[in-house]
C-alpha cells in the first residue's frame, strides 16, 4: 500500500516537472492553486496526526510510573 502511493507520487511529481518545462503547461497561476491546495491538504493532515500523537503521548504519560 505504501509503496503503491510512493509510486504514484513519483509519477506525478514527474508528471507536473514535465508540464512545467512544456510551452502548453499550466499557467503560473494554476500552478499557484495547485500549490496552495496541496499546502493546505498537508496542513489538514498534519494537524489530524498530530492530535492522534498528542493524545496517545497523553495516554503514555498519564500511564508512566
Amino acid at each position: 500500500m505504501l509503496a503503491d502511493r510512493w509510486v504514484r507520487t513519483c509519477t506525478w511529481w514527474s508528471d507536473l516537472r514535465m508540464r512545467a518545462r512544456e510551452a502548453r503547461g499550466a499557467s503560473a497561476v494554476e500552478y499557484a492553486v495547485l500549490l496552495a491546495l496541496i499546502i493546505g491538504i498537508l496542513i489538514l493532515v498534519i494537524e489530524a496526526v498530530g492530535e492522534k500523537s498528542s493524545g496517545n503521548y497523553e495516554k503514555l504519560d498519564t500511564s508512566w510510573p
